[in-house]
């Protein structure tokens, strides 16, 4: 470089930080920038004293007692080994995933990802760590694993001292001991948004920055959940009763709409309305069986636009088709805990036939959390007034028939749970297979016998 005549070396310093001690907060930063939504942190120990392969191996049995976990990472098991492991630390090292890998294979519903020691190395097929790895996982259960080599390159910054970092004690600034928000209708950013405002020193900057925009809470990035667990407002609950009035006006005229067995439909308290579904007109026809406002599972595409306001004002919950939705579940969830009636079709999308398909467990899995009655539904008619695929409404018969309610049973245990989840979807498709021949019958349009 040269400057005024003067010259001068200019040298380009490498950075290298030390490697961290733990992994944890760098892998949650990548799981959330790229997209991730809910996921279970396993505490196992305090923060500080390095990491411990029996606390890490208590964490991993700790998963086998809930339902909802389908992923297993260990970030910070690659603490366990030393700078420069041997024979013995890398069994140990491989020793907590290989117990990963055998609770996967017994429970059937998660899966492990697999980290590889030094995993900075080229990919060499002669590489002594891959043949490491496959020494020391051994052959079991290798189904419900994957490893990455080499690790992952990103832009996250690792260019600090965490023993530099407070946290907690004294080091921590004081902040309001009582504070109160009505945070039903907002983003966990913006939740956090209003707490660090309340920081010594954050309150000028909070100030400054733009309100959160409502309309993207409500169906935003995460398909517009923000809110939907949350009982109607008084507008919300007329909106609905004007809705609901015109909807079943029309229904009685066009479809001749009437409905046996209502007595079954609890009067107070929460339940699960479990209809078969044969047509788009199935979310109109079912708001016969009782004048309580009941809870919609509804595709999350119809979140766009204009119409994202009304859905969620008229107790929409938006879903993901064709997968099992734990979001939506979760938000199912705390609607029945507030005491609200649901509507959830087990057979997730619409269907053609007599013939009812395989069920979603979401009904059953749902009673077996909250212990509310699952009631099922015949819709006899529907699909003849507008079948799969038609834009043109028929005028056709109409008849629903509602079963007794299937109550919830008590059991222990995650493994006794999942069957009994199993078995109660199975008697709750045979049930809404019979409501579904007796409706059909009803309706004049009757199924063919099997």
């Amino acid at each position: 470089v040269s400057k005024a005549g003067e010259f001068f070396e200019v040298q380009q310093l490498p950075l290298a930080p030390a490697r961290p001690t733990y992994w944890m907060y760098y892998q949650l930063k990548m799981f959330f920038a790229n997209g991730g939504s809910s996921c279970y942190i396993v505490p196992v120990k305090l923060y500080g004293g390095g990491v411990d392969r029996t606390e890490l191996e208590k964490g991993i049995n700790a998963l086998k007692k809930e339902d909802e976990p389908t992923l297993i990472v260990i970030p910070d098991a690659i603490g366990v080994l030393p700078p420069n492991p041997n024979d013995i630390s890398l069994s140990n090292f491989y020793g907590l995933y290989k117990n990963a890998l055998a609770q996967c294979a017994e429970m059937k519903d998660r899966f492990t990802i697999i980290d590889i020691h030094k995993g900075t190395e080229e990919l060499s097929a002669t590489n002594p760590t891959i043949a490491d790895f496959r020494t020391k996982i051994g052959s079991n259960f290798l189904n419900y694993g994957a490893a990455y080599f080499p690790w992952l390159f990103t832009t996250l910054s690792y260019y600090y001292d965490e023993s530099q970092v407070p946290v907690g004690g004294a080091d921590l600034p004081e902040i309001d001991t009582k504070l109160k928000y009505d945070t039903s209708d907002l983003s966990v950013e913006a939740i956090v948004d209003q707490l660090v405002s309340r920081l010594p020193g954050q309150r000028e900057a909070a100030s400054t920055r733009p309100a959160p925009d409502s309309t993207a809470l409500a169906h935003g990035g995460d398909r517009g959940r923000h809110g939907h667990a949350r009982p109607g407002t008084r507008g919300e609950l007329i909106l609905y009763g004007v809705v609901r009035g015109a909807l079943l006006a029309f229904a009685r005229l066009w479809f001749r709409v009437k409905a046996s067995g209502t007595h079954n439909v609890p009067e107070r308290g929460a339940f699960i309305l479990a209809p078969v579904h044969r047509s788009n007109l199935d979310f109109m026809l079912v708001l016969v069986v009782t004048r309580r406002r009941m809870r919609f599972l509804a595709k999350d595409t119809l979140w766009k636009g204009p119409w994202a306001r009304l859905f969620t004002a008229l107790g929409g919950i938006p879903v993901a088709r064709g997968t099992v939705d734990r979001e939506a579940l979760r938000t199912c969830i705390e609607v029945i805990e507030a005491g609200e009636p649901l509507v959830m079709f087990p057979e997730g999308t619409r269907q053609h036939g007599p013939v009812v398909q395989p069920f979603f467990d979401g009904p059953a899995f749902v009673q077996s959390r909250t212990g509310v009655p699952i009631v099922p539904v015949g819709i006899g008619g529907s699909e003849a007034a507008m079948p799969r695929g038609s834009k043109l409404i028929k005028p056709h018969r109409v008849r629903l028939v509602v079963g007794a309610p299937m109550n919830a049973e008590s059991v222990d245990g995650s493994k006794a749970r999942r069957a009994w989840v199993r078995a109660r979807t199975a008697d709750l498709h045979a049930t809404v297979q019979e409501l579904f021949d007796r409706a059909q019958r009803d309706a004049g349009t009757p199924n063919p016998s099997r």
